[in-house]
């Protein structure tokens, strides 16, 4: 309710203190110790301003009455000390007022203006950045200016007598510096908002929303978005200020909360983060729902700057390494944005620096966030690099076992080929020592079998991928009605070939026996692989016996004519070869095909060596 003042202005054109000297220069500040002020009560009788004696004077380096709900008075008495007629602008520099009516008490009467929100809840907005009025005075003239002002904030009334001229002069150089400022964070989002499209990094998410968060801030701070975004909005006109806070207070949380995953370093400190981050939410919730500023969140954003100061603090204690950059941008933010409070609440006076070193603050924290995004980066991928090497490391590691393993196994190899020769003739001890190093063998075949599936010497299947792919093609063989033919093929007096000229020779003749059946099998659908020391098996689907016969016939006369040199030393070769082909039934097994054909690999050895055997039967 706006009080219609009908009493003797003369009354109300003095008061307890001197009048402000208004001179003809450009711009004048107001001083606090030329005004005061009055809360007004409910209890008086509409129309009337209190005794003098109830105004108290501002006892601030600042006009300012603190955080009220209810509506201030504020007195200034002003006198025209000059022989001149002044025609100024009263600025008032602080929009986030939902009204604020402007009276000039003079000798003869008093003016009334109105700028804000009327009791039929319609905006008459400001023009500029500011509230202004006009103030004229005749020479040597003394007036009571008085304001009253309704807001949900502050009651802070920054007040600036200008020279009109100077005035809109002076809109233009302040509009233009924001927009500097803006458009500095707007160029900081742009760049990090892009970087988070490529890195698709939550922190770069956060930090945009921060950023965003803080332009609405800003705009409602300074008044531009009054002016410039948000015009004719009522709700906005309201609310701005709160929006911008709870909203660069959310988002700055969030961001907090991820760039420096605080989770792994302090459970007890995210669950704090997530309290704040929640009290924020239900602020932004009440502000949108019941239009209701939360008065204590003037003191929670201070205790949110405190804690986040302290917070980053401790985690760079516990050695989180990204830590100090936000610290440095905290405190860098933290030193304008105390200032700036210092002002409002009236403990430090007005000037540029505590009016506009917020958003100093700001563009330089994004900067330095923008740095510290950038470092986050390289820190993660000096981690990723070490990870990197330590995994190849450790696979090194494990290829040299592997080695170690397979070289293993091929030792007990021939050691039972030696002991199999030598112990023929005790073919039931020969069977127990057998039964006793194939289960040896079979867990070390079981080993090297999961480490890899190629025979390291030859480069042909090694027995497990044999036995693996030779029961899939029964089961297939079986499925279709198809023939499948195996041929087993023993290099004769392998042993003879070591003893007489080493085991390099013997290595380099399995090579070039492996290199002569890979290229004379050559169907995508064979199999060549090295069924154990000197003994090769190929794999033949679809293929008859008599096809398969060929086929080792093909192989022995091959090997014959191979011409195996080694050192100068042409030594000659041979193969037994064991061939089984047939269409196998349902339930047969490799075993089955692989008795087959050893059983006839057995005949050809025994019956000469240097030939081709089919077997009669398999089951």
């Amino acid at each position: 309710m706006v009080l219609a003042i009908a009493l003797n202005p003369q009354a109300y054109a003095s008061s307890a203190v001197d009048p402000f000297s208004l001179q003809r220069v450009e711009m004048q500040p107001v001083p606090a110790e030329y005004a005061s002020f009055w809360i007004e009560d409910d209890s008086r009788v509409k129309g009337q301003l209190p005794a003098e004696e109830v105004w108290r004077p501002v006892e601030f380096a600042t006009i300012t009455a603190g955080p009220l709900t209810k509506p201030i008075w504020f007195r200034i008495p002003v006198q025209n000390v000059t022989q001149a007629t002044l025609t100024n602008i009263a600025e008032v520099r602080w929009l986030n007022i939902d009204r604020v009516d402007y009276y000039i008490q003079r000798a003869n009467g008093q003016e009334h203006h109105f700028l804000g929100i009327n009791e039929q809840g319609e905006l008459v907005p400001a023009k500029n950045s500011s509230f202004d009025f006009p103030l004229t005075l005749q020479p040597l003239e003394q007036v009571t200016l008085l304001f009253r002002v309704e807001t949900r904030y502050f009651s802070f009334l920054p007040l600036f007598i200008w020279d009109q001229q100077a005035y809109e002069a002076h809109l233009v150089t302040v509009h233009n510096w924001y927009i500097l400022g803006f458009g500095a964070l707007m160029a900081l989002l742009l760049y990090n908002f892009s970087l988070s499209v490529f890195v698709r990094d939550r922190a770069y998410l956060f930090y945009c929303c921060y950023v965003v968060s803080i332009l609405i801030y800003e705009m409602a701070f300074n008044g531009m978005g009054n002016v410039f975004v948000w015009q004719d909005s009522i709700w906005m006109h309201k609310n701005g200020l709160g929006l911008g806070i709870y909203l660069s207070f959310l988002a700055g949380t969030l961001f907090f909360r991820e760039f420096l995953n605080i989770g792994a370093y302090s459970v007890w400190l995210q669950r704090l983060v997530d309290l704040s981050i929640v009290y924020w939410l239900i602020a932004l919730a009440a502000l949108f729902t019941l239009d209701t500023f939360f008065q204590n969140s003037i003191y929670m954003s201070m205790i949110a700057c405190v804690f986040a100061l302290a917070g980053s603090c401790y985690l760079w204690y516990l050695g989180n390494p990204l830590a100090k950059y936000y610290l440095l941008a905290w405190v860098t933010l933290l030193f304008f944005t105390v200032l700036m409070l210092l002002m409002i609440i009236g403990v430090l006076p007005h000037h540029p620096v505590t009016e506009h070193g917020q958003m100093i603050g700001f563009v330089t924290e994004m900067l330095f966030l923008s740095f510290a995004l950038a470092a986050r980066i390289n820190l993660e991928r000096d981690q990723r690099e070490k990870a990197q090497k330590q995994a190849l490391k450790l696979q090194l590691d494990i290829n040299r076992e592997r080695e170690n393993t397979i070289e293993a196994q091929q030792k007990v190899l021939e050691l039972e080929k030696h002991n199999n020769q030598m112990l023929e003739q005790r073919v039931q001890e020969r069977t127990l020592e057998l039964q006793d190093a194939l289960g040896n063998l079979s867990v070390a075949n079981q080993e090297l079998a999961r480490l890899t599936v190629t025979d390291p010497l030859t480069g042909t299947a090694n027995r497990r991928h044999f036995d693996e792919m030779l029961d899939v093609e029964i089961q297939r063989a079986a499925r279709s009605s198809l023939p499948l033919s195996l041929i087993l093929i023993d290099i004769d007096h392998f042993k003879q070939l070591n003893d007489q000229h080493g085991h390099i020779a013997g290595d380099e003749c399995l090579k070039h026996f492996a290199d002569l059946l890979t290229r004379m099998v050559n169907r995508k659908t064979d199999l060549v692989a090295r069924y154990g020391g000197e003994e090769f098996a190929l794999v033949l689907p679809e293929t008859s016996q008599d096809a398969a016969f060929v086929v080792a016939e093909k192989v022995r006369l091959a090997v014959e004519d191979m011409r195996f040199s080694f050192k100068g030393t042409i030594i000659p070769i041979t193969v037994s070869l064991g061939v089984v082909g047939l269409i196998p039934k349902q339930g047969m097994t490799v075993t089955d095909f692989v008795d087959a054909a050893d059983n006839a690999l057995y005949s050809a050895k025994h019956g000469g060596r240097n030939r081709s055997v089919m077997a009669t039967a398999a089951s």
